[in-house]
């Protein structure tokens, strides 16, 4: 088991900004938790620079719909809306049918009010949606109405106004987003063996991949991953 350790190790230290969408996937679709965990705190951390990278393009749905879904996402409503946009957009055909499930994620009635009105409601996406033009609508009320704000804060509407709460650093069920690495989420469960070879499988072939890992090189079969300190932006 060493070697699969070696090899879990690798995959969790690859975790960035421009991997963790793509990695998520994978990890979901085999239902491995602790890399699907470590993936979606760093989106959750980093969702800004994430939606920049192509992975963020082909993540799945329910990926982007966990993330959005977070209390400490660390960036603010207007790149939730941005980033949202910036998925659709990728396969306009087959994801603006997602459009009504996932834009009430984005906390409309904390949006700059000038933003709100020239990025929200004047977008061609939008113009379709009766879930949309419902959301604004509770948005523009919540800002010009302090007694429509105040039925919002009462709980009796259920359009959310509550600004997310990312604490130093972000949050996650595993303590600050921050300061937690790939070596510590493979300590707090081991990756079943299984599941560790098909996610590396996944990544480009499992091949000779556990001599590098081992040995803490680069396996040419995973070498379109950056390793978690290289800039995703490159």
């Amino acid at each position: 088991h060493e070697l699969i350790n070696s090899i879990q190790a690798y995959l969790l230290h690859q975790v960035n900004a421009a991997t963790c969408c793509i990695l998520w996937n994978r990890a979901h679709r085999i239902q491995n938790r602790v890399l699907e965990t470590r993936c979606m705190d760093e989106m959750a951390m980093r969702l800004e620079e994430a939606a920049q990278c192509p992975g963020f393009l082909e993540v799945e749905e329910e990926g982007l719909t966990q993330v959005m879904q977070r209390e400490d996402l660390q960036c603010t409503e207007e790149k939730v809306f941005e980033a949202l946009l910036h998925w659709v957009n990728h396969r306009m055909s087959e994801r603006e049918s997602c459009i009504d499930n996932l834009l009430p994620l984005v906390r409309l009635s904390i949006i700059d009010p000038v933003y709100l009105q020239d990025s929200v409601d004047n977008n061609r996406l939008l113009r379709n949606s009766k879930k949309a033009t419902k959301l604004l609508m509770e948005a523009y009320k919540y800002q010009a109405s302090p007694a429509h704000r105040k039925l919002v804060l009462s709980g009796k509407l259920g359009h959310s106004t509550k600004p997310r709460q990312p604490q130093t650093g972000g949050t996650s069920s595993h303590g600050p987003l921050r300061q937690r690495t790939g070596l510590q989420y493979e300590q707090h469960q081991s990756v079943p063996m299984q599941q560790t070879l098909q996610i590396t499988a996944g990544s480009g072939g499992w091949g000779r991949s556990h001599e590098h890992a081992a040995a803490g090189t680069n396996h040419p079969s995973m070498a379109h991953i950056p390793p978690a300190g290289a800039s995703s932006m490159q």
